[in-house]
């Protein structure tokens, strides 16, 4: 190490407060030989993290740093952590803050130790509660500060003995979009012969590499089992292995200090490139593939494929104390109180998004937020209102579903069901009760979504995603919203057709602070004017619920616009990926009594949570619908393949046997959890990549 780093390090670490310092855990000097565990960043939530890692002392790692006790700009994960935690805001040897990507385990106490806190445990990084804090930490094996039994992998995932007439999971080497075709996975018996790469969480030997994005190491260049390695990557004489057994295949993995593959990092991209022709093999996968795995993994596939899928149009959002993002990115504030036109066709089209902005304080008209939402996308659909409460009931925003002019409540509140049973697919929804619910158009090719967000109060923050041209063209889409032209200048569309002018120098991609102050006073001088519902005619609700929120006459000035908040928020607010408006939304939270490290969490959440559509595609699929119920739609594909892409999985014949084809009009299910369908409650009913509808009832050990 640099003796100039050596002694700021050491520097910095005596002139530590004595008192803090001598409470800080995890100052135990470890000496070079010593082992202690690494941890996933993101916690053993993620599959592909739930085994154990334990390295020397002396090896290099990512660090993040945590603390018992508040310091401000640090995370605090979730309300159950009792910990903060930060990576890109420690203090480096010149002083700034930076990220450290290899410290070895003395440095990491050091650094940590000179910004008051200490190396993470291994117990609060597995738990989640160090999730989050930059550096992309998330995807790395970070240093705690927790002992380990000597053993470089102390668990290798993929070890258990299979039966050989047992199935597993194949996939192509190359990944799910690689260059297997359509059949890029596929179930084999452990018996049959495949081709075999390796997955570690380290580069074992010379000659394995990682992926851009993906936090493993893989090589198909292997030692047989009969190869002694030795450690300075001599005397080596690898080899490609075409034709091995699942049970060869996790020996030789081992004898390479690695493991089999999983199904998820094998078609995420992260298995692919590393020579013997693989790339265009079905290659062996750690994950069983037996009836019900194949079973809860397409229902899952399925969704992911019906949400993502169903819309890649034009995007654009209302979120927070409405902030707008418009579908050609213009950003602009509207405050006003009542029902309002987030996004209408003209013309005989039906489409219609109202949203119902209520003020957040009784003392002042600033700012609101969007407290229900009101959606209109075809003829023979009711309105659907999704609604939340003023305030969080336990910790969560329970929606309200209620359909149609007279408000009526949806049975059950069961918005799955409802839509499933009375709409044969033209809406569905998929929903996690309290966070996020999902409406899918499929033949207008549009997506819904709204998330439940907000600190103390609740907000409804919604993504809506449309096919313009199945609304009669980008330009017949008008209000808050906008027109998906390509253009910001046409935006701001009045009721009557002709077009508010932005101002000044305020359309540009990075706008200065003051025109952006300027965008939210003009934005919101002309939402009122033009997208204030005020009469019931033209509401989306009864006349009744129109009347008790209306207030678009009221044109009352207010200051709100010109508020300055404290450089200690513009600070913690860089953090996000919206500074500007998570300025305002902190404001007025510390003026209801919040506080500034709370609200920072929440919000950065709840954009964490805004990004689901684009996880679908980059993430594990089964991880990032866990909690959700929805159907398992049937997949459309017409002659000019303009098809939702969905798993393609090869069935052996006796394999195919064991599932039963089943009438569209008996399908009955949704996407039950994996332990739904293990423990047999009720027949679980799915819908196979062709849309046919398949049942599993054999016995599963």
């Amino acid at each position: 190490m640099n003796l100039l780093f050596q002694f700021v390090l050491l520097v910095l670490a005596a002139t530590s407060l004595k008192a803090v310092a001598e409470e800080l855990p995890g100052q135990e000097v470890r000496g070079p030989e010593d082992w202690l565990y690494l941890a996933f960043g993101s916690g053993t939530q993620n599959a592909n993290a739930q085994i154990d890692v334990s390295v020397q002392a002396k090896e290099r790692h990512e660090l993040r740093c945590c603390s018992k006790t508040r310091i401000s700009g640090w995370m605090k994960s979730k309300n159950t952590c009792d910990v903060w935690h930060e990576s890109d805001k420690l203090v480096g040897l010149d002083g700034t803050k930076q990220c450290f990507h290899a410290v070895t385990y003395t440095e990491a106490q050091a650094i940590c130790k000179a910004n008051n806190a200490y190396v993470c445990t291994k117990a609060e990084v597995e738990s989640g509660c160090a999730k989050g804090s930059g550096c992309s930490h998330d995807h790395d094996w970070i240093w705690t500060s927790t002992d380990s039994p000597p053993g470089q992998i102390v668990a290798l995932p993929g070890q258990e003995t299979i039966p050989e007439d047992d199935y597993m999971f194949l996939a192509c080497g190359s990944g799910k979009n690689g260059q297997c075709g359509n059949e890029f996975l596929g179930v084999a018996k452990a018996k049959e012969t495949h081709e075999v790469r390796c997955c570690s969480w380290e580069p074992n030997y010379h000659g394995w590499i990682k992926n851009t994005g993906c936090n493993n190491w893989h090589a198909s260049e292997l030692a047989g089992t009969d190869v002694d390695k030795d450690i300075n990557y001599g005397g080596r004489h690898n080899k490609c292995f075409h034709a091995s057994t699942y049970a060869e295949a996790q020996q030789i993995c081992a004898a390479n200090d690695a493991y089999v593959c999983t199904r998820e990092q094998v078609l995420n991209v992260c298995a692919k490139g590393p020579g013997c022709q693989h790339d265009a093999d079905l290659i062996w996968t750690s994950n069983r593939a037996g009836p019900t795995d194949v079973v809860a993994f397409l229902a899952r596939q399925s969704q992911a494929a019906a949400i993502a899928g169903v819309c890649t149009g034009a995007t654009a959002r209302v979120w927070g104390d409405p902030h707008f993002v418009t579908f050609d990115n213009l950003k602009y504030d509207c405050q006003g109180q009542g029902e309002f036109v987030i996004a209408m066709s003209k013309g005989s089209d039906p489409l219609a998004i109202h949203g119902r902005f209520v003020k957040r304080r009784t003392n002042h008209a600033k700012p609101t937020v969007t407290a229900s939402v009101a959606i209109k996308v075809l003829d023979e659909v009711p309105v659907i209102h999704v609604t939340v409460p003023d305030q969080k009931v336990n910790g969560r925003c329970p929606f309200t579903f209620t359909i149609g002019e007279n408000e009526t409540p949806i049975p059950n509140n069961d918005v799955v069901a409802f839509f499933k049973d009375n709409y044969n697919g033209a809406v569905s929804a998929f929903s996690k009760q309290g966070r996020t619910i999902f409406f899918t158009y499929r033949d207008q090719e549009a997506r819904v979504q709204i998330t439940a967000g907000g600190s103390n109060r609740c907000v409804l923050n919604t993504n809506l995603c449309l096919t313009p041209e199945n609304h009669g063209g980008a330009q017949n889409i008008v209000g808050l919203l906008g027109s998906p032209t390509g253009s910001k200048g046409d935006d701001w569309v009045n009721k009557d057709g002709t077009i508010a002018t932005l101002p000044a120098g305020c359309d540009g991609s990075n706008p200065s602070r003051n025109c952006k102050r300027k965008l939210n006073k003009a934005g919101h001088d002309w939402c009122m004017e033009n997208w204030c519902i005020g009469h019931a005619d033209n509401s989306l609700w009864t006349k009744e619920t129109h009347a008790r929120y209306n207030q678009c006459d009221d044109k009352t000035s207010d200051d709100f616009f010109d508020n300055v908040p404290a450089q200690e928020v513009v600070d913690a607010c860089q953090l996000t990926e919206n500074p500007e408006e998570c300025e305002t939304d902190t404001v007025v939270e510390l003026d209801d009594g919040g506080t500034l490290e709370d609200f920072l969490e929440t919000l950065l959440e709840d954009e964490e949570e805004d990004k689901i559509v684009d996880r679908l595609d980059a993430d594990d699929v089964e991880d990032v619908l866990d909690g959700f119920d929805g159907p398992v739609p049937e997949i459309i594909s017409d002659s000019n393949d303009n098809s939702i892409p969905i798993a393609v999985i090869t069935l052996p014949d006796d394999l195919e046997k064991e599932v039963k084809k089943e009438d569209p009009k008996n399908f009955g299910g949704g996407a039950p959890p994996r332990s739904e369908i293990a423990g047999s409650n009720g027949d679980p009913h799915f819908k196979t990549w062709q849309g046919e509808h398949f049942e599993y009832h054999g016995q599963c050990d």
